[in-house]
C-alpha cells in the first residue's frame, strides 16, 4: 500500500513538470515570434519562390508547436472578441487564427481584433471575413514582406458586412524588404474586398494611413451597393512608381467621408486614364443609372494632392456632395493637368455644395480633358464660403469652360449674396453677379487663369438722422453694420436723389442694380454723390422737407488668404426711403413798402426792394389776401385791374418779387391774385418791391396808403 501510494505521487509530479515546460516553450514562441520574423524575412520570400503554393507557406506555420488545433488557438490569441476583451494578435498567423476563432463562432458579432504588434504579410496571407469585425491596430503597421503583393487581404464572403478598420497603417515608407529594395506593395485586389460582384459590404476606416509605391489596390470592389467611410483622420498616399494605367486611390461606388473627418489623398502619378475615384463593373454588367456617389458630411475636409488627371471617371457621371462646413481641395503640382470628370458626351456630374463649404481646383495650364460641349459638370451652390478654379501657369490663353453654376439660395431671378471674380489677360478686374435660378458658365466671364465664386458684403443696417430746426435742416447717413464684420473695407458710396433710381419689380435684380451703378449727376432727381475709402458717414446739410432716396454700397477685401485679396467684394446697392419733417413755419416778411409815380404811366420800386427770408425748410406760399385803405386823407386815386385810355387818376399796383414773381394787380377787399413763392435756403435772398401803372394827370400830389394782408402757406 505504502509502495503504490509512492508511485502515484511521482507520476503527478513528472506530469506537472511537463507541463511548466510546456507552457514555458508557448510563452517564449509567442514573445520571440515577432523578434524573429524580420531577421527570417529573406528566407520566407525564398520559400514563397520555391514552393509550389502559398498555402504551404501558411499552412508550415499553423503547425508550428501545438499537438491540435484547439489548444493552438488558446495559446496563441488572447482574449474573447468582444470589445471589453478582444483578441489580440501579433502575427500574421494569430490573426488568421482569430479569423478562424470568429468563423467558427456561432455569435453573430460584431467581434474585436486588436494588434499588439506590427504584422507582415505575405502573397499568402488571406483573411476572409463571415461575421462583423472591428479590427484596432492601435498605431502598428501591416506591411508586405516582398514585392510578390498577393491578390487581397481581407475578403467579404458574406453580403452586407460590417467592418471597420482603425488606428492601422497599411505599408510602410521607408522599409526595405529582404531584396534589398524600398518597395511597399498593396494585394492587387486591395486591403478589403468582396469575394465576387454580388457581395455587398459596408466598410468603415478611422485614423488610418496606406502607402504604396508599387503597384496594388487599396480598397476595391465590383459590387455596387458597397460603402466606404472615413472617420478621424486619414492619408492614402500612392507613388507614382509602377502604378498601373486605369488605376484610382478609391475603387467604391459609394464614399462617404465622416462630419468632422479629416482626409489625405496623395499621389504623384499622371497616368491617362487614372482618376481619384473610379468604380468598376464586373463583366457583364451595366452601369446605365448607376452613378459614383461621394459625400463629405458636414465640418469635414478632403485634401487631395495628386497629379492624377481626373476627379472622377464612371461612365454616367457622378454625384459629390460636400456638407456644410466642409472643404475640398484637388490640386496638382508641377506641369500635371486635372479634371474633374470624364464620362460619356451627355452626362453631367454634378456637384452639391453647401452653406459655408470651401472648393478648391488648382491645375498647371488646363482643366483636362476638355469636355465636350453636351458633357458637363454642375455646381448646385447653396451659400458656400468660397469656390475656387485656378490655372498656374503664366500665359493666359483660354476661359474656364465646361462647368455650369446653378445658385440655389436667394429668391429667384435676383442676384446679392454672391459674385464671381477674376482678372483677365491684361490684369484688370472681372467682376460678374449670378442670379438665382438661371444657369451661368464660367465660360462668360472669358479669358482668365483663375476665377473665385465668393460672398459679396451684405449692408444689414443703415441710419438715417434727420434733424430738423430754423435754418437748420440736415440728413446723416451712416453704414453701421455690413457682413462680414471683421473685414476691411475699401470704398463706400452714396447718392442721394429725390426720385428712385431704378424701375423694376425688385432691386436687387441685375437690371436694377446697373441703373443704380450708371447714376450721374445730371440724373434725374440725383442731388448728390459721394465716394469715400474711409467714411462711413455721410451728411448732407439745407434739404427741403420731403422724402429722399439715398443708396449706398460698399466695396472691401472679403478673404483672409493674402493671395485672393485682390479679389475684392461689393455689396448690392441698398436703398433707403427717408422723410425730411418740416420744420415749424418762420418768415420775415418787409413791414411797409413805398412807390412814387411822378409821371403818368408805369412805375417799379426795385431799388427799394426788401427781402422776404424764410427760416423754414419748405417752399412757402406768400399771398396777399385783402387790400384796405388807410390814406390820411381821402384821395381821388383809385385801385384799378386795368388803367383805362383816358381815365384819371387810376393806379393798378403789383407787389413783385425778384425773380419775376408778383401778386397783382390788387385792389380794394379781398384779393384772389397769385402768391409768391419763398424757398429755404437761398443764397440770394428773395426781396419784394411795388410796382405797378398810374394814369395820371400829375397836377396835384396825392398821399396813399394801403393795409395789406397776407397769407404764409406751407407748400404741399
Amino acid at each position: 500500500m505504502k509502495l503504490y501510494r509512492k508511485q502515484f505521487i511521482n507520476w503527478i509530479f513528472v506530469l506537472f513538470i511537463s507541463l511548466l515546460f510546456l507552457n514555458q516553450a508557448v510563452y517564449a514562441e509567442n514573445n520571440l515570434a515577432d523578434q524573429t520574423i524580420e531577421q527570417s524575412l529573406s528566407q520566407s520570400e525564398k520559400r514563397e519562390e520555391n514552393q509550389g503554393t502559398d498555402d504551404s507557406v501558411l499552412g508550415n506555420e499553423r503547425r508550428e508547436g501545438s499537438p491540435s488545433g484547439s489548444s493552438r488557438l488558446a495559446r496563441a490569441i488572447g482574449g474573447t472578441g468582444t470589445e471589453a476583451d478582444p483578441f489580440t494578435v501579433a502575427s500574421r498567423t494569430e490573426l488568421s487564427e482569430a479569423m478562424n476563432a470568429i468563423n467558427t463562432d456561432p455569435g453573430a458579432g460584431p467581434y474585436h481584433i486588436q494588434f499588439t504588434a506590427d504584422i507582415i504579410f505575405v502573397s499568402s496571407s488571406l483573411y476572409d471575413i463571415y461575421k462583423d469585425v472591428i479590427i484596432d491596430g492601435q498605431g502598428f503597421y501591416m506591411y508586405a514582406s516582398s514585392q510578390n503583393q498577393g491578390t487581397y487581404l481581407f475578403r467579404i464572403q458574406t453580403p452586407n458586412i460590417n467592418m471597420t478598420i482603425k488606428n492601422l497603417n497599411f505599408g510602410k515608407e521607408g522599409y526595405i524588404n529582404g531584396g534589398g529594395n524600398e518597395i511597399s506593395t498593396l494585394p492587387a485586389s486591395g486591403i478589403v474586398t468582396s469575394a465576387n460582384a454580388s457581395i455587398p459590404f459596408h466598410l468603415s476606416v478611422e485614423n488610418i494611413t496606406v502607402y504604396s509605391n508599387y503597384v496594388g489596390r487599396r480598397f476595391f470592389t465590383e459590387n455596387q451597393e458597397s460603402t466606404i467611410t472615413f472617420y478621424g483622420e486619414n492619408t492614402i498616399a500612392v507613388e507614382d512608381a509602377f502604378l498601373i494605367p486605369q488605376s484610382s486611390i478609391i475603387d467604391m461606388w459609394h464614399v462617404t467621408f465622416a462630419e468632422n473627418s479629416i482626409t489625405h489623398l496623395n499621389s504623384g502619378s499622371s497616368l491617362p486614364n487614372s482618376a481619384i475615384f473610379y468604380p468598376r463593373l464586373a463583366t457583364g454588367q451595366s452601369s446605365t443609372d448607376q452613378r459614383l456617389q461621394i459625400q463629405l458630411e458636414d465640418n469635414s475636409e478632403v485634401i487631395i494632392n495628386a497629379n492624377i488627371p481626373q476627379l472622377g471617371i464612371t461612365p454616367v457621371g457622378y454625384d459629390l456632395y460636400v456638407g456644410q462646413g466642409s472643404r475640398l481641395v484637388y490640386e496638382s503640382s508641377g506641369s500635371a493637368n486635372i479634371g474633374l470628370a470624364q464620362q460619356v458626351s451627355t452626362a453631367t456630374s454634378v456637384i452639391n455644395v453647401e452653406k459655408d463649404a470651401q472648393l478648391t481646383f488648382n491645375t498647371n495650364s488646363d482643366f483636362s480633358p476638355i469636355l465636350t460641349p453636351s458633357s458637363k459638370v454642375m455646381f448646385n451652390v447653396n451659400e458656400p464660403e468660397l469656390i475656387r478654379f485656378k490655372k498656374r501657369s503664366t500665359i493666359v490663353v483660354s476661359s474656364l469652360g465646361g462647368f455650369q453654376f446653378n445658385r440655389l439660395d436667394g429668391e429667384s431671378g435676383e442676384i446679392g449674396g454672391y459674385q464671381f471674380n477674376a482678372q483677365d489677360r491684361y490684369g484688370q478686374a472681372v467682376s460678374k453677379d449670378i442670379t438665382t435660378g438661371q444657369l451661368f458658365d464660367l465660360s462668360t466671364i472669358g479669358v482668365t487663369n483663375e476665377v473665385i465664386y465668393q460672398k459679396k458684403f451684405d449692408i444689414q443696417t443703415v441710419d438715417t438722422s434727420p434733424e430738423v430746426d430754423l435754418d437748420l435742416s440736415e440728413l446723416t447717413t451712416t453704414i453701421e453694420t455690413v457682413t462680414p464684420s471683421n473685414r476691411p473695407l475699401t470704398n463706400h458710396q452714396f447718392i442721394l436723389s429725390k426720385e428712385p433710381l431704378w424701375s423694376g419689380t425688385s432691386i436687387n435684380t441685375e437690371a436694377a442694380q446697373t441703373q443704380i451703378t450708371t447714376t450721374t449727376p445730371a440724373t434725374s432727381g440725383v442731388l448728390a454723390i459721394e465716394t469715400s475709402e474711409t467714411e462711413q458717414t455721410w451728411k448732407q446739410e439745407k434739404l427741403h422737407a420731403g422724402t429722399y432716396y439715398i443708396y449706398v454700397k460698399v466695396t472691401g477685401v472679403i478673404q483672409e488668404d493674402p493671395e485672393l485679396q485682390k479679389y475684392l467684394s461689393n455689396s448690392l446697392w441698398k436703398e433707403i426711403v427717408v422723410d425730411v419733417p418740416k420744420s415749424v413755419l418762420s418768415v420775415e416778411v418787409p413791414l411797409e413798402k413805398f412807390f412814387t409815380a411822378r409821371e403818368a404811366g408805369e412805375f417799379d420800386e426795385l431799388a427799394a426792394a426788401q427781402p422776404i427770408i424764410s427760416h423754414s425748410n419748405f417752399p412757402i406760399d406768400f399771398s396777399v389776401t385783402e387790400v384796405t385803405e388807410h390814406s390820411i386823407e381821402e384821395t381821388p386815386v383809385n385801385l384799378v385791374n386795368d388803367v383805362l385810355q383816358d381815365a384819371h387818376k387810376h393806379l393798378r399796383l403789383h407787389l413783385a418779387a425778384t425773380n419775376g414773381q408778383h401778386s397783382g394787380p390788387l385792389t380794394l377787399g379781398e384779393n384772389q391774385s397769385d402768391s409768391i413763392e419763398v424757398l429755404p435756403f437761398v443764397n440770394d435772398p428773395l426781396k419784394l418791391y411795388l410796382k405797378g401803372e398810374y394814369s395820371g394827370p400829375i397836377f396835384d400830389k396825392h398821399d396813399v396808403r394801403y393795409r395789406f394782408i397776407y397769407t404764409l402757406t406751407a407748400q404741399s
